[in-house]
C-alpha cells in the first residue's frame, strides 16, 4: 500500500495525483496522509485511505468522508508525535485555501485530532466517525512507543477494523532531528510486540494489522508478512520513483525532490503521467521478485508463509521474533 505523505505540507498535487494514478494502476491503496484534501487525487486513485489528522481541517467533511474506502485516525508516525508547526510561507497557495487557513497563518498540529481534548472523548468521536464512515472499515495509526500495547488496548476496546503500527524507521518532512534519531520503536519489534498483544487478546483474527517503516526491498516485505503483518505501507519507494527519468529537469543545480515537494518552484516541472508509470515500474519489480521467492519456497499463495521459514542470523533478532537460530 502507498503510505500517507501529505499534500501541502509535504507533497505537490502532481506528485499526490501521479502516486494515486500509480495506486490505482497497481490495485492497490493510496493514502491521503496529513494534508488538506485533494479532490484530484481522490478521482485519480481507486483504492483510497483519508486519514482523520491532528490539524486544523482534520475532522475533514461528510463528503469527503463518503469518498473514502477507509478511514484512518491518525495519532502519530514514525519520527514524529505531538504538536507540529509549518509556517505559512512554506504552506501557501491552494493548500492554504484548501485547509481553510486564512493567508498568513501557520498550520499548527494538535496533540489528537479535532474534537479530543481528553482521553474521555474518544468513545464518541470513534462512535461519531463510524457513523459518517457508513460501513467502511476505520484504522488508528500509531507510532510505536515503549507504552504499544497500552495503546493497541485502548484500540481495540475503542472498536478499530484496523492498526497501522509505524516503526521508528518511518520517515517525517516536518519532523525534528531528536524525534527521528531518538524516538520509537524499531519496526521489527513494534511488530512482534503488536502481533503477540493482539495474539494473547484473542483478536489477531479481528482486525487487520498493517506495518509501516523502513521497507525497501522485497525480501524485507516477505519477512513482515511471514511474521504476522496483514500488508505493508511504503512510502520511500514511491517516492523516490517518482521523478526516475525526469531528474534531468533540476540536477546539478537542485536536488530531486525540488520535482516532488509541495514548497519548490520545480514541482510544475514534474510530468504526471511519466512520474506514476515509474511507480508502477517500481513496485511491479518488488511484487516480481516477491513472487520469484515464494516460488523458491515452494509456496503458492503468501497466506503460506509463516516464521518457520526464517532463520535468525544473530541471537538479538532470534530473540525478538522467537524464530530459531541458524546455528
Amino acid at each position: 500500500m502507498i503510505s500517507a505523505m501529505g499534500y501541502g505540507v509535504a507533497l505537490s498535487a502532481e506528485a499526490k495525483i501521479a502516486l494515486a494514478k500509480a495506486a490505482k494502476t497497481l490495485q492497490t491503496s493510496t493514502c491521503s496522509g496529513e494534508g488538506p484534501f485533494l479532490p484530484e487525487e481522490r478521482a485519480a486513485a481507486g483504492k483510497y485511505v483519508l486519514q482523520i489528522v491532528r490539524w486544523a481541517w482534520g475532522a475533514r467533511t461528510p463528503e469527503q468522508i463518503a469518498s473514502a474506502d477507509m478511514l484512518e485516525v491518525q495519532t502519530g508516525q514514525g519520527a514524529d508525535t505531538g504538536p507540529v508547526r509549518i509556517e505559512a510561507s512554506e504552506f501557501q497557495g491552494r493548500a492554504q485555501e484548501l485547509s481553510g487557513l486564512t493567508p498568513g497563518a501557520a498550520a499548527i498540529g494538535l496533540p489528537a485530532p479535532p474534537g479530543i481534548s481528553k482521553p474521555g472523548d474518544w468513545p464518541g468521536f470513534v462512535k461519531t466517525l463510524r457513523q459518517k464512515a457508513r460501513g467502511v472499515p476505520l484504522a488508528l495509526k500509531l507510532m510505536a512507543t515503549g507504552n504499544l500495547e497500552e495503546d493497541l488496548e485502548a484500540a481495540l476496546k475503542l472498536g478499530f477494523d484496523v492498526l497501522v503500527i509505524d516503526g521508528a524507521q518511518g520517515g517525517s518532512h516536518a519532523s525534528s532531528s531528536i524525534k527521528q534519531d531518538d524516538f520509537g520503536l524499531p519496526t521489527l519489534v513494534a511488530l512482534m510486540r503488536a502481533q503477540r498483544f493482539l495474539t494473547r487478546q484473542q483478536a489477531r483474527d479481528k482486525v487487520s494489522l498493517i506495518i509501516a517503516g523502513g521497507f525497501f526491498t522485497p525480501g524485507e516485505c516477505l519477512k513482515a508478512l511471514a511474521l504476522g503483518a496483514d500488508a505493508i505501507y511504503m512510502a520511500s519507494v514511491p517516492l523516490f520513483s517518482l521523478p526516475h527519468r525526469q531528474l534531468d529537469k533540476v540536477i546539478p543545480w537542485e536536488p530531486p525532490t525540488t520535482l516532488v515537494f509541495y514548497d519548490s518552484l520545480s514541482k510544475n516541472k514534474l510530468n504526471i503521467e511519466q512520474a506514476a508509470t515509474s511507480v508502477v515500474n517500481a513496485i511491479s519489480a518488488l511484487v516480481l521478485e516477491m513472487e520469484e521467492a515464494m516460488r523458491a519456497l515452494g509456496k503458492t499463495s503468501l497466506k503460506e508463509l509463516n516464521p518457520d521459514d526464517l532463520v535468525a542470523l544473530d541471537a538479538l533478532t532470534a530473540e525478538i521474533t522467537g524464530v530459531k537460530r541458524a546455528w
